[in-house]
């Protein structure tokens, strides 16, 4: 009894001190908190710190209390996402009471691995093997160049040339077409194959290729290959300690060769860079963002300096999957698409919908599946929303690295993905980095040259977007080579001066014209043929029902009767959207004078969008027969005039 109540007492006494004493004990600091990734991808002892955008890497190792660009076994400073990876023995305890407790950090994650096959998703049965190896057997015959008929501009937007190759393979007419061709041979390589010139595709322009490595001796890409950093194809990679720059895997050749390869390639003129972080064992996660960080610096200093040629840079990491790549490789993405450099990525190979795959489901990515030669998904592509849309990538054809002559068939994402980094690079060469900010207007670009002709047939009805180049895109402005630009960018850049055009009527009041078009420096950009004994180019009676539109777009014209209407000629280019279109005004017999336009149908380049009228030069005819292409007793006029675009 008496025990009892002494042990009470006692208690009392805790619990009254306890109300007076104040608590003293010492908060632990908040930790930031750890990214781990799947166990199996786990590296021991290795991490990757990032930094606020604000933190200096030396004020930071001075809280920590140790040097670690010394004591690690490895260390690496990515400056341009201003983070770190380092591997330490027993550097847990380090991690725990020091670096997460740093304010000054933003992020840490646990350095992890994912092996070669897993991250390209390889499928059974495309590698290469006897069946499926080739030579290159290129012809050439049949190539039509045409000019456009537009000036060499004198801002960024450039001038350029169209061009036709025959013989061709499936895959690169399917990106280039205005919907599904009919006529489209997957069995042989006939297809034609319409491309910008002068810029080629892809001039001036890097594509990193972050891989496994690229055989640079191959016939396929002419001597266009380098290691980023430096370096021979032997020498070490510097995110593969040990191992030599080339392939030793065979899927980045292939994805180079698809990319920008000579012949079976979207951009052919591009640089191709080899990024091989695609290492024997697989790709690490820092080595991958580190990469990254590097080509940013690159791009950042050729932005700078403006070497001469340098158009911009493209990624195509034609990698992926459902687990957690963690922080850093986010981020250096993201800093890439601010900096202005377009990412293709491959949008996995599982039949299942992409949304959890990474990188995939990165806002700064373009992420692309995968087609047949029917348009179809291909079976075995992912799909949905996270999809940007879909390219070839069903038996496709490209370099092998086994020799520098060979040619082997693989299926995949992967191979769609390169499809889309070499359409970047044919937007870059044409306009140049200068005229983008970060990469959102590359995946504009892309999108507005997408066609809805691709059966998803997985119930996914939100994505059937066919990704083109846009030589041939229903919607282009006849002065550019494909959709999406905005026409302000033409405002004084252009100017089409018309330094002669000669109309001729015969007897038999039938009116020809003949018309010579000069740009801004004297070149001739464009000249009516003549054929036969025709005196020019017929101009036929402009339709009944397109007066009323002329009569709006120029009042000052009274047209009485249809024997009355003015005349019309079309100067047809490559093909229906590309053209000057030519009226021919008569409001009397004393005062004659004619008008024009320079775009495409269908409310594109239409009579109210930039047409201008055009004198008389000589305030009245030149007589009869006296013009050199009429004929005797037709009447002849001469005009001159500019067309500002």
């Amino acid at each position: 009894m008496h025990l009892f109540i002494i042990l009470n007492v006692v208690a009392m006494f805790h619990l009254a001190l306890a109300s007076v004493v104040p608590h003293t004990r010492r908060q632990e600091p908040s930790l930031v908190p750890l990214s781990m990734t799947d166990e199996k991808y786990r590296i021991a002892d290795s991490y990757i710190v990032i930094l606020k955008p604000d933190t200096k890497l030396d004020e930071h190792l001075a809280r920590v209390g140790q040097d670690l660009r010394t004591t690690a076994d490895e260390f690496f400073y990515m400056d341009a996402i201003n983070a770190y990876s380092f591997t330490m023995k027993g550097s847990v305890q380090i991690m725990e009471d020091k670096i997460r407790a740093d304010s000054s950090v933003e992020a840490v994650q646990q350095n992890g691995r994912v092996p070669l096959d897993e991250a390209f998703q390889v499928l059974p049965g495309t590698n290469p093997d006897p069946d499926t190896n080739y030579v290159e057997k290129r012809e050439t015959a049949g190539d039509i160049t045409r000019r456009i008929l537009t000036s060499r501009q004198t801002a960024n937007v450039r001038g350029w040339e169209r061009k036709t190759e025959q013989n061709k393979i499936w895959h690169m007419a399917m990106v280039q077409g205005d919907g599904r061709l009919k006529n489209l041979n997957t069995k042989e390589e006939k297809n034609n194959y319409d491309h910008i010139t002068n810029p080629d595709n892809g001039a001036g322009v890097n594509i990193y290729i972050i891989d496994s490595g690229i055989r640079s001796t191959h016939k396929e890409f002419g001597g266009r290959v380098r290691h980023l950093g430096g370096g021979k194809d032997n020498d070490p990679s510097p995110y593969c300690p040990g191992e030599p720059n080339t392939d030793q895997h065979g899927h980045g050749t292939h994805v180079a060769g698809t990319a920008a390869g000579s012949n079976y390639g979207i951009s052919y003129a591009a640089t191709i860079v080899n990024v091989k972080s695609g290492c024997k064992n697989g790709f690490d996660f820092d080595q991958i963002a580190r990469s990254i960080n590097d080509i940013i610096n690159e791009h950042k200093k050729n932005k700078q300096d403006k070497p001469n040629g340098w158009a911009g840079s493209v990624i195509n990491m034609s990698l992926g999957g459902t687990m957690d790549w963690g922080p850093a490789f986010k981020l250096a993405c993201q800093v890439a698409y601010n900096e202005g450099i377009p990412i293709a990525v491959a949008g996995g190979n599982s039949n299942v919908d992409a949304v959890t795959f990474q990188p995939c489901n990165y806002a700064s990515v373009f992420c692309i599946g995968a087609s047949d030669q029917n348009y179809r998904r291909a079976d075995f592509s992912n799909y949905g929303v996270t999809l940007k849309g879909y390219a070839p990538g069903k038996d496709i054809k490209s370099a092998d690295f086994k020799s520098d002559d060979g040619y082997t068939l693989k299926s995949g994402t992967s191979m769609a993905s390169p499809m889309v980094a070499g359409i970047f690079a044919i937007f870059l060469s044409f306009e140049t980095s200068d005229l983008w900010g970060d990469a959102k207007d590359a995946y504009n670009r892309m999108h507005a040259n997408t066609l809805r002709i691709i059966d998803a047939h997985s119930g996914q009805i939100l994505n059937q977007l066919m990704v083109t180049t846009g030589i041939n895109s229903p919607w282009r402005h006849a002065l550019f080579p494909y959709a999406g630009l905005d026409r302000e960018l033409l405002q004084g850049t252009c100017e089409m001066s018309v330094t002669e055009i000669q109309t001729c009527e015969d007897p038999a009041h039938n009116l020809f014209a003949t018309v010579a078009i000069t740009g801004p420096k004297g070149e001739k950009l464009f000249e009516t043929s003549q054929g036969g004994s025709a005196p020019g180019v017929p101009i036929d009676d402009i339709a009944a029902d397109q007066a009323d539109e002329i009569i709006k777009t120029y009042p000052g014209y009274i047209i009485n009767g249809e024997s009355d209407l003015p005349g019309v000629m079309q100067i047809i280019g490559e093909h229906d959207n590309d053209y000057v279109q030519m009226f021919y005004f008569k409001r009397d017999s004393d005062d004659e004078s004619l008008a024009f336009t320079a775009g495409a149908p269908d409310g594109v380049g239409t009579l109210d969008q930039g047409a201008q009228k055009c004198e008389l030069a000589d305030k009245g005819n030149w007589g009869d027969g006296k013009a050199p292409a009429c004929k005797d007793g037709a009447k002849s006029r001469r005009f001159v005039c500019k067309f500002a675009c």
